[in-house]
């Protein structure tokens, strides 16, 4: 239609010789085109017709995170053409690519709840919109979130189309309805035996939603023998009583689509509850208002914590709903232990296989293939089974409403060991490889002053997470009370999770007695206000006076951490802040709080120098009671001051975002390739060097040149611990690792060689040009 719309302008305008019709029956036709109604009138009336039946053909609603140790507590509703995300904990974004979630189709999040543990995954979540490209995301249910959002924005490198964020939560906004879904909002209310009772001054007291949900109708199946019956004949009055709506024939009958289609199903339904402490549920007459006859409700998500879900009334309530209502729990004492991430979980277990100390298991090991008993929820007459919400654990609403469903990837040691288990060569190279460290350790008897420092990587990708690597953070163990924690990304907190365990996560909270943060790009410190949070917490579970942590950081953190606190609370409480500048010394109380620390942390050196990256960036240089010296470079070009300042080190902890062809890309965005950061190592006499903040192009080893081999270098993973005593081992552990995954390393390196030759046959191009010229 549009081809014919332009054939007439063109015809209209130009009215060219070539264009002459040669017939009056062109004419004719071209007339008849004309007078055919516009495209913006047939979609106009197709959009009507559609109005009655919209829905998806399938719906489902599946587990992201499901509040175990270290994790929020969200889910994501799937359908046919579109998916809505329930809350945004930490670590969502990371883990859409598990669940196959496309980014493009992502337009709205509902929080059942306005708190920190909800909204603070939505920074990193907007990056990743805006690098696939999407216009607008709807917020529903958290009043002034956007807040968090504009401070993001002054530190983040924001890539992408600009991304329109809208806030829904205004008393107007009673319920949302597309094509696929109608949410109705259901606000908690106060009520007298529901009193508030606060246990966290950092909680801010913000409105709180149930979200009753309906899977809009499909359209149903047309009865051709019926239509045949009241003889419509064979053209667009079908897809009319298809689409829900009445035709007349040319005989004037009128035709019922209630007459020609089977019998409507009902539509699916199902509610998401999060009700804190002080709050009443939406009571079942105004859940049961809102169904529809022969509508039933096929499902309630529980986010409610666990304090409050295993009160009495609380299980009352949920008893009191339709026996026939499926109840998912998600909370911390419900949820079983699992991984929420197959990639890291079968990463992590290959490196064991390397060596069993340097890449320790995680916690989640053990319950990754334990079965999952259902909950059953009795009051003094009567009782209800539940399920615990896991990851991958899916409630279908369309077809086959109510169907439960484990989706989990396989999580089997032996399969996920057959890639090097079953390969002879690799076999046989990694028992000599592990006979020839024993046998160096049984000659080098490592003393228990040895142990420390010690280094542990909690994040060691540039700019964003991929799925084996997350954002800047290490831990350098300083004994076995006392810590400093270098940088603190996104999701730091879940990462010493799933490394600690539930056991060894508080201590390791109390131990950490400084804080660095290099610089103010939001990969460096978007996690620093849940880690504050959970160390209060970790001293206030012990019932132990807490101690504030010293809090080295660039001076405008603070600012950003103010507009975080709307929802974080005020954390400046929480800190002895120690604030660095790149032309100005230390003010008097930085200099007072520094000199506390060194006393504190026993050292006998803690140097914050000024390197070669934007937003107020430093590095580190720390001399131990012991004289051990360590460097952390942060993100940085090669940088003489650091050099200067690092000379002799034992360790270097240096960036090595590119790899050497990348040279250009790393000199425009003040970062090191590998052969340059090994070259400051070199430089600064440094006893080793490791090398971290890898780009995600990278998602397992960074291309490191033959000639490095040899060198006193190795490369950083997520969860690696080692000591000062086990740094050679590192040497040795890299060639074990490149036979290891030699395909995923071939392909890098086919890709560079690629890239290298379009580059040189661009370069010999524009040289046969200027030639010619």
């Amino acid at each position: 239609m549009i081809f014919f719309e332009q054939l007439i302008s063109a015809l209209a305008k130009k009215r060219c010789s070539i264009w002459r019709p040669s017939s009056s029956s062109l004419w004719l036709n071209i007339k008849f085109l004309s007078t055919m109604p516009s495209p913006e009138s047939t979609c106009k009336r197709a959009r009507q017709y559609r109005t009655t039946y919209t829905g998806p053909e399938t719906a489902y609603f599946e587990i992201i995170q499901s509040g175990c140790h270290g994790r929020g507590k969200c889910l994501i509703l799937f359908t046919t053409s579109s998916v809505y995300l329930f809350n945004s904990p930490e670590g969502t974004e990371r883990l859409f690519c598990e669940h196959g979630v496309k980014n493009s189709r992502l337009n709205h999040i509902f929080y059942t709840r306005g708190c920190w543990d909800n909204v603070n995954g939505l920074n990193g979540l907007i990056l990743s919109l805006r690098k696939a490209g999407c216009a607008e995301l709807h917020l529903h249910g958290a009043q002034a979130v956007t807040k968090i959002v504009r401070g993001a924005e002054q530190v983040s490198d924001w890539s992408g189309p600009p991304l329109n964020v809208i806030e829904h939560c205004d008393c107007n906004d009673s319920h949302f309805e597309d094509d696929s879904v109608q949410v109705q909002y259901l606000p908690l209310i106060d009520g007298e035996k529901f009193r508030e009772e606060k246990t966290d001054e950092l909680d801010v007291s913000r409105p709180t939603f149930a979200y009753f949900c309906r899977i809009k109708q499909k359209a149903p199946k047309l009865l051709l023998d019926k239509c045949a019956k009241f003889k419509v004949p064979v053209g667009p009055l079908l897809g009319r009583l298809q689409a829900g709506c009445d035709v007349q024939l040319d005989d004037g009958t009128t035709v019922r689509s209630v007459d020609v289609l089977e019998p409507a199903t009902p539509c699916p339904t199902f509610v998401v509850v999060e009700c804190p402490r002080g709050k009443q549920p939406p009571k079942r007459a105004a859940i049961e208002q809102l169904l529809r006859q022969d509508e039933a409700l096929d499902a309630v998500v529980h986010l409610t914590d666990a304090e409050v879900y295993q009160t009495d009334w609380y299980q009352q309530w949920m008893v009191d709903l339709d026996v026939k209502t499926c109840h998912v729990v998600l909370n911390d004492r419900v949820a079983p232990l699992r991984p929420h991430s197959e990639a890291l979980y079968r990463f992590s277990v290959q490196l064991n296989r390397v060596h069993s100390t340097i890449f320790p298991l995680l916690c989640t090991h053990e319950h990754a293939t334990a079965d999952t008993q259902p909950l059953v929820v009795t009051t003094k007459q009567e009782s209800v089974v539940a399920v615990a919400g896991e990851p991958w654990l899916r409630f279908n609403l369309r077809p086959e409403p109510g169907l439960v469903n484990k989706c989990a990837p396989s999580f089997d040691r032996a399969a996920i060991l057959e890639p090097i288990d079953g390969q002879p060569l690799v076999v046989d190279e990694l028992r000599r490889f592990q006979d020839r460290l024993f046998s160096q350790i049984g000659a080098n008897n490592t003393s228990d002053g040895d142990q420390y420092p010690s280094v542990t990587f909690l994040g060691t990708s540039s700019a964003s997470p991929v799925k084996t690597r997350n954002v800047s953070a290490l831990l350098i163990h300083l004994d076995d009370r006392s810590t400093v924690l270098c940088d603190c990304g996104e999701s730091t907190y879940s990462q010493a999770c799933l490394l600690y365990g539930a056991d060894g996560i508080e201590p390791l909270l109390r131990s950490v007695k400084l804080i660095f943060i290099s610089h103010m790009h939001g990969d460096h410190f978007f996690g620093l206000p849940t880690f504050l949070r959970r160390r209060l917490r970790a001293y206030r579970d012990c019932q132990l006076d807490y101690e504030p942590v010293f809090l080295v950081a660039p001076r405008n953190l603070l600012h950003i951490l103010t507009m975080f606190e709307s929802f974080s609370g005020s954390l400046q409480p929480l800190c002895k802040t120690i604030l660095t500048h790149r032309l100005q010394p230390l003010d008097e109380q930085s200099q007072k709080h520094l000199h506390e620390a060194m006393v504190l942390l026993n050292m006998k050196r803690l140097e914050f120098v000024p390197v070669a990256h934007p937003m107020g960036a430093h590095g580190l240089v720390l001399t131990t009671a012991s004289g051990k010296t360590v460097v952390y470079s942060g993100d940085t070009r090669p940088c003489p001051t650091l050099v200067n300042a690092g000379q002799g080190a034992d360790l270097l902890i240096h960036e090595a975002t590119m790899e050497d062809d990348l040279v250009n890309e790393a000199v425009n965005k003040k970062h090191s390739t590998i052969s340059e950061a090994i070259g400051v190592g070199r430089a600064m006499g440094a006893g080793f060097t490791l090398l971290t903040h890898f780009s995600g192009r990278y998602n397992k080893l960074p291309l490191v040149d033959e000639r490095h081999c040899s060198e006193s270098i190795g490369l950083a993973f997520d969860f690696m611990h080692v000591n000062l005593a086990e740094l050679a081992v590192l040497t040795e552990i890299l060639p074990m690792l490149k036979l290891i995954f030699r395909d995923t390393y071939q392909n890098m390196l086919m890709r560079t060689e690629k890239k290298n030759f379009r580059r040189e046959l661009k370069l010999k191009q524009e040289q046969q040009q200027q030639q010619q010229q």
